[in-house]
Formats: C-alpha cells, structure tokens, sequence
C-alpha cells in the first residue's frame, strides 16, 4: 500500500503523464501559472511611467549635501560665505533673465538697421525709376 502511494505521487508529479491523462486541464493550469507569474514579475506600464518619473525628478532635485560640523567659527564664516555666493548667483540669475529677455529686440534692431542700409536705393536707381515711371515701363525687379 506504501510503494502504491509512492507510485500514484510519482505520476502525479511527472508532467508527461499529466498532459497524456488530462491534456485540456494540464494546458489551462500552464496557461493559468504563465499569467500569474507575468503578472507577479512583470511591472505595469503605470508602475514603469512612476518609476521612471522618480528617476527623473530625483535627477532635477538632488539632496543637498551634507553640512560639516566642525568649530562654531569656520560654520559661521562658511554660511557667511554661502550667503553671499547666493546673493551673487540670485543677481546673475535675475541679469541673466535680463539679458534673455532684451535680446530679441537688440538683434531685431540690428537686423532692420543693416536691411535698411543694404535696401536703400542710390539716386541714380530712383531717377532711373522715375524715367521708367514717366515713360509707362513697368520697373524691373
């Protein structure tokens, strides 16, 4: 009765003999064990997209780093310094945003003074113009 037993576990254990005495139950339980394992290890498109968004906003904002904490004396000098390398880099930033903004209209400027000099007409083009003008010709371009 024990090896019987044995017997009847070795055959259920071996999946040859399954798929010969069950095929359709053998091919849905496979079918059934893919999908819950694709869906155990596989990440969703949402849980892709979040994760990606967390690389990229740890990139953009990186933790500062640590402060040192050594005499009162140095601490106050270096903060001192901090806050003066920042007020330096907030003028910049503001000069900087400045300058973007009032350079359109510089290079605008240029742009129409040298077309305005490189189009202007000789006086021997507008007498020139003015016959043609007098005489019916149409102007040539």
């Amino acid at each position: 009765m024990l090896s019987d037993l044995g017997n009847d576990l070795g055959q259920a254990a071996n999946p040859g003999y399954l798929m010969r005495k069950y095929p359709w139950l053998t091919l849905s339980a496979s079918a059934v064990a893919g999908f819950a394992a694709t869906a155990a290890l596989v990440p969703s498109k949402e849980q892709q997209a979040l994760r990606k968004l967390a690389k990229i906003e740890a990139a953009l904002n990186p933790a500062p780093p640590p402060r040192k904490k050594d005499d009162e004396d140095e601490s106050s000098a270096e903060s001192a310094k901090d806050y003066k390398s920042r007020r330096t880099s907030f003028t910049r930033t503001i000069l900087g945003e400045v300058i973007k903004a009032v350079q359109p209209a510089i290079l605008s400027m240029l742009t129409a003074g040298v077309t305005a000099k490189v189009a202007k007409p000789t006086e021997e083009e507008m007498q020139a113009a003015a016959a043609a003008e007098d005489a019916g010709v149409p102007p040539h371009n």
